[in-house]
């Protein structure tokens, strides 16, 4: 097996996918709650708040359930990922709410448009912030690894393993 076969497996996991997956409902989210606020004549900085808010509850708890298999539902569990969470995910909202109104109000570009680019960094960006940032089970090794099913535990000690032997023999 060659190099870029090994790093597509690794890529091509339950949580990348997942993700993936969330993140694109998300996104119907956010933009749903964007086109109803819109459509009933709110203007572009209040729908994309609207739209924000709505659609980071939704991917907080997708991501905890689905993404990273987060079971615990205690209050200080919640706090300690949804804090940093929240923090990532206003910073993304922040340039959702800046590159919306330039890209719509400023340049004239149509809203279904800018919308779908801007939902597509914030996608981009906070898929980083929260696989380097707040799910990160190298730096909290206390977090449960998120692909805790024996199958896909085995595809990556497979990968592990072949990239070791490489090395030796």
């Amino acid at each position: 097996m060659n190099h870029k076969t090994i790093k597509f497996q690794a890529f091509c996991n339950y949580e990348t996918i997942s993700y993936v997956i969330c993140g694109v409902l998300t996104t119907l989210v956010n933009w749903g709650v964007f086109r109803l606020c819109r459509d009933a004549s709110f203007g572009t900085f209040f729908s994309t708040v609207a739209a924000w808010i709505l659609a980071v509850i939704f991917a907080f708890f997708t991501n905890k359930i689905f993404v990273f298999k987060s079971k615990t539902f205690h209050l200080s569990t919640i706090t300690k990922e949804m804090i940093p969470f929240f923090i990532c995910r206003l910073l993304s909202g922040i340039f959702d709410v800046i590159f919306m109104i330039g890209a719509v109000d400023f340049l004239g570009i149509n809203d279904n448009l800018s919308k779908l680019i801007s939902n597509f960094f914030v996608m981009v960006a906070n898929y980083f912030a929260s696989k380097l940032l707040i799910f990160n089970t190298k730096k909290n090794k206390t977090n449960e690894i998120p692909n805790c099913e024996t199958k896909n535990n085995n595809s990556n000690y497979e990968i592990e393993r072949m990239e070791v032997e490489s090395y030796e023999g």
